[in-house]
């Protein structure tokens, strides 16, 4: 599959950085769970560059998920009937153990971002001196699956004083599936090819 890209362009030094970044997979490794990364956009001092940063704000999100996995689950389980008619389907019994999985990432992200809420770190390498992004880079996708145009994203060059600018590219990319495997504390651990 090819994705589209923006590229962010300083109107000064035309230092430049794309939108590309924050598409790579990426994933915790944390206590045996795969937990997977949100990222955003943030200036890192040690980079000297836009670089993809740990995303640590959607508790809320995480809460409502959980509370509607573990409703699903005790509806399933409330009685021995139940319990028997999940266990002897296999299609039933795969859906809990999906159910079950995907509860256990989401008590693990959780945790990650109750405990790491502010100590936000560059996940190219792992700074933790950084501004976030404020600005708006967002554009019109066109029917041709490209993004369209160009506007100024109000994100500040630091130390240069330009203006990011955010321009549509008509090039898409293809990406070789590479897993990027973060420690709990955002250290990149490994890098895994399939």
């Amino acid at each position: 599959m090819s994705v589209p890209h923006t590229t962010l362009i300083c109107n000064q030094c035309n230092a430049s950085a794309s939108t590309l970044q924050l598409d790579k997979y990426r994933i915790y490794l944390d206590g045996g769970a795969e937990v997977p990364v949100r990222s955003t956009f943030g200036w890192c001092e040690e980079c000297a560059s836009i670089r993809p940063i740990e995303r640590f704000d959607d508790a809320a999100q995480v809460r409502a998920e959980l509370n509607d996995i573990e409703t699903e689950l005790n509806q399933r389980s409330s009685s021995w009937l139940k319990r028997l008619f999940n266990r002897d389907l296999p299609a039933r019994s795969s859906s809990l153990i999906q159910l079950s999985t995907k509860h256990v990432t989401l008590q693990h992200r959780l945790a990650l971002i109750e405990k790491r809420h502010g100590d936000e770190a560059c996940l190219n390498c792992g700074s933790r001196r950084l501004l976030p992004f404020t600005g708006d880079y967002d554009l019109e996708l066109g029917i041709d699956f490209f993004y369209k145009g160009s506007k100024p994203t109000g994100f500040f060059h630091p130390g240069c004083g330009g203006e990011f600018i955010a321009e549509g590219s008509d090039i898409r990319f293809h990406f070789a599936r590479i897993t990027y495997c973060y420690s709990p504390v955002g250290e990149l651990l490994e890098e895994r090819r399939t």
